[in-house]
């Protein structure tokens, strides 16, 4: 379905009535296709209530079919209107063709000929152009993602393997390789969780309440995607190191948090901050609050609200979310890098432990390393498809 802007003035009636007669006039809605008021609202950015008066509206002048307690369907195209109306064009084409040869002269017939030979030649090369402009940006597209993407994967897993496969796997199971992934591991999945429940709370309260300070907590959000992940690890030095007023508190509890575990995972969460939020956020603005609120009428409580209307909707949302949260978490190198002091064994992440590897030239144990990451890169690569499959092939059923 294609949904064009909002004009300005447009109430949100007009907007629904006018971007559903155009899908329909240009057959993105096809004939004796089941619409309701539920679908539209998750194209078209306004809530239902407008949506079914626009149906309403349009079932009027013929082109929609409102069933009570069953939806709306698309009417089916009268094919004798259709036929009727073609030969009434072709006619009054005929006609004023034929008028206008009569009354114009040699002179005007040369020029309507060379205006059509001119017309022919620009939509010839209008073509040519167009086919030459594909084909060469896709193979600039192609030629990037291999130099790019390709390339270095294949460096990576070749240089990894070329010492054979008895020292790829003395370096993935080394001591530190192990204590490096499972530390990378903890911190992915302590940000994960927080975020997520961050995420959550935050899209809820951002786009069900109205409250002072939206807009600023809006724009927090995103300070992470705006921020060195360096800057970030410097503030954290700054606020918890020895030179904070905090330092002497954390210390008297025996808490470290600077060049220590829990300031990898502070500084995971935080470049990770706005990934699971920003998902959700789009798809709860689309689909309004009307099923909550029926829901509650009838005496739903709040948690089965959540779980029973509201979670449907924005299942997938939520975990490409989580899959991006964990993605980036995974690969976090600079705000972790700034935090960790570079102990081994004790704050190396997996991408620390291949920097240290590749400073004292141990290049094959540093590409084995670097290609666990590459693995799981591959799987949450196939796992944010399958999920964005899933999402867009749902939609489809609904429609």
């Amino acid at each position: 379905m294609h949904v064009t802007e909002r004009l300005k003035g447009e109430s949100s009636k007009e907007y629904a009535m006018r971007v559903i007669r155009e899908n329909i006039i240009s057959l993105e809605l096809e004939p004796g296709t089941s619409i309701s008021a539920n679908e539209l609202a998750s194209e078209i950015p306004v809530s239902r209530g407008p949506i079914r008066e626009a149906l309403s509206e349009l079932s009027k002048i013929g082109i929609v079919e409102v069933y009570p307690q069953s939806g709306c369907k698309i009417s089916m195209i009268d094919y004798t209107v259709v036929e009727e109306a073609r030969f009434l064009r072709n006619t009054l084409e005929c006609a004023i063709v034929k008028e206008a040869c009569q009354v114009a002269e040699a002179v005007n017939i040369l020029r309507l000929q060379e205006n059509v030979n001119l017309q022919k030649f620009y939509m010839e090369n209008h073509k040519t152009e167009s086919k030459t402009v594909k084909f060469l940006l896709i193979g600039i597209s192609v030629l990037f993602l291999f130099v790019m993407l390709v390339l270095p994967l294949v460096v990576v897993v070749t240089q990894a393997l070329s010492k054979g496969w008895q020292c790829y796997v003395q370096a993935v199971t080394d001591e530190y390789t192990l204590k490096a992934l499972k530390l990378t591991i903890g911190a992915t999945a302590a940000a994960v969780v927080c975020n997520t429940i961050f995420g959550l709370c935050a899209a809820w309260a951002m786009t069900r309440f109205h409250f002072r300070g939206k807009k600023l907590l809006t724009t927090l959000i995103d300070v992470p995607v705006t921020v060195s992940p360096v800057i970030a690890g410097l503030i954290y030095i700054l606020v918890f190191g020895k030179q904070s007023p905090l330092y002497s508190v954390l210390e008297s509890a025996g808490i470290q948090i600077v060049f220590a575990v829990p300031g990898i995972v502070l500084a995971t969460i935080f470049v990770t901050f706005p990934f699971v939020s920003r998902e959700i956020i789009p798809v709860l603005e689309s689909i309004g609050s009307d099923e909550e609120e029926a829901a509650a009428l009838m005496g739903a409580k709040g948690w089965t609200i959540f779980t029973k209307v509201t979670f449907p909707h924005i299942k997938w949302a939520f975990l490409y979310g989580v899959v991006l949260c964990t993605a980036r978490a995974m690969g976090e190198f600079g705000a972790v890098s700034v935090l960790s002091g570079h102990l081994r064994g004790k704050t190396n992440t997996l991408p620390l432990h291949v920097e240290i590897l590749y400073n004292e030239f141990q290049y094959v144990p540093a590409f084995a390393v670097s290609s666990i990451l590459v693995i799981l890169a591959v799987i949450l690569l196939i796992a944010r498809n399958v999920l964005e499959h899933k999402g867009k092939g749902e939609k489809g059923d609904v429609r």
